[in-house]
């Protein structure tokens, strides 16, 4: 089983990712490290983008859990913390062959995913639109990870969306990559409830820890079987990056986007 991981080099990816990665070790042919930014605008433009779509305390969210991985990451390099920070960090600990693109359906990108002969290719956190050139790649399947119940809650950030519309739950699926968002078959799907002293980030990081071995579930339904999946039932939803109405009615709702025990639980969890 060859698997080549498209994902961003943040620790979120690193939560979702070090379950397969070292249940899977001698499977992982490469990870390839897409841009974390938005594409075209560099550093600066991103961060006005976030900022004119969503709002100050969006973008003090991202700001925030940037800057505090930054932070982990430097304490990892003078081995103060044990646990990888980033699938980078993954990549070196476990000697997997690191790739960094700029554009993960560039031709370098598309020939080096191409080079490694992935069975599977597993999405996790990629920020831009995965093409049919490297869609078409795989001999079994290429899947994602996504925080939302399919078909209800695609697009992107659907956990602040579900809370922002005071949904009780988010849900957690992992489902086969198709040209259109969000659409492909579902090959596994759980659900996490909300409680009321969440914050988006809380959420989230309970969220990686039940998603990581769901990621792992999937991979091995499809050595099994790789047809492997179910349609999406019932009426589906989309949601794009949350806007400001967005992050305004959550929180009317009593949530914050991130709470300083929040920081702290990111350390006690590496």
């Amino acid at each position: 089983m060859n698997i080549v991981v498209l994902t961003t080099d943040s620790y979120f990816s690193c939560r979702l990712l070090s379950q397969v990665v070292e249940t899977r070790t001698k499977d992982i042919a490469a990870i390839v490290i897409t841009p974390s930014k938005v594409k075209g605008r560099g550093i600066f433009g991103s961060i006005k983008y976030v900022y004119q779509k969503s709002g100050l305390r969006n973008l003090i969210y991202k700001l925030v859990a940037s800057l505090w991985v930054y932070f982990a990451e430097y304490l990892y390099k003078l081995r103060l913390l044990k646990k990888c920070i980033t699938p980078s960090n993954l990549a070196k600990k476990h000697n997997i062959e690191l790739f960094r693109s700029n554009d993960c359906n560039d031709e370098m990108t598309v020939d080096y995913i191409k080079s490694k002969a992935p069975d599977i290719i597993l999405s996790i956190n990629v920020y831009q639109r995965i093409k049919e050139g490297v869609l078409s790649l795989p001999k079994i399947a290429a899947i994602n990870n996504h925080f939302g119940l399919l078909p209800k809650y695609k697009g992107m950030a659907p956990y602040i969306w579900a809370m922002a519309n005071g949904e009780k739950e988010i849900g957690m699926t992992v489902h086969h990559m198709v040209l259109e968002f969000d659409q492909g078959k579902i090959i596994e799907q759980n659900v996490l409830p909300i409680h009321d002293a969440d914050s988006a980030m809380s959420v989230y990081l309970r969220g990686c820890e039940i998603a990581r071995h769901m990621i792992c579930d999937a991979i091995n339904k499809l050595e099994r079987n790789t047809e492997y999946g179910f349609e999406q039932d019932g009426q589906g939803s989309y949601f794009s990056m949350p806007d400001r109405t967005c992050i305004g009615n959550f929180y009317k709702r009593g949530y914050k986007l991130w709470r300083f025990r929040d920081l702290f639980t990111v350390l006690q969890a590496i």
